[in-house]
């Protein structure tokens, strides 16, 4: 049985309020940035749930797992630097689709030409 009175049952609810934010992002997305933000929640939520281990593991609320910290911590890198590249494709998205960000991932301007071919193609006009 769960003890209510301590802070490890409500950390455990908000873990699974983060992941079924996440799933939901993920499922229903139309979007290429919501996507990532939907990995991010996921990688909140994972974030969190290991911390509550962690401090759930020593019976003491000021010492917690030094492990989980840096894996925790480790985690957050990842997620910053998940979030630097999944705003810049998405960036690059919406310059190549003319303001669409919509998840084709077909990246070509005008009737199924790359990006590629069609900047060369203006090169050699001018």
């Amino acid at each position: 049985m769960l003890d209510w009175t301590t802070p490890f049952p409500y950390t455990i609810l908000a873990v699974m309020i983060l992941f079924c934010i996440g799933i939901y992002s993920l499922i229903t997305a139309k979007k290429f940035l919501k996507v990532v933000f939907g990995i991010v929640f996921l990688l909140m939520a994972g974030n969190l749930l290991l911390l509550s281990f962690g401090a759930a593991n020593n019976q003491s609320i000021t010492f917690a797992d030094p492990l989980a910290q840096t894996l925790a911590f480790f985690i957050i890198i990842v997620g910053a630097i998940f979030v630097i590249i999944g705003v810049g494709l998405d960036k690059r998205l919406r310059k190549v689709n003319e303001g669409s960000t919509l998840l084709d991932f077909d990246f070509s301007m005008q009737e199924g030409q790359r990006v590629e071919e069609t900047s060369a193609q203006t090169e050699e006009e001018k």
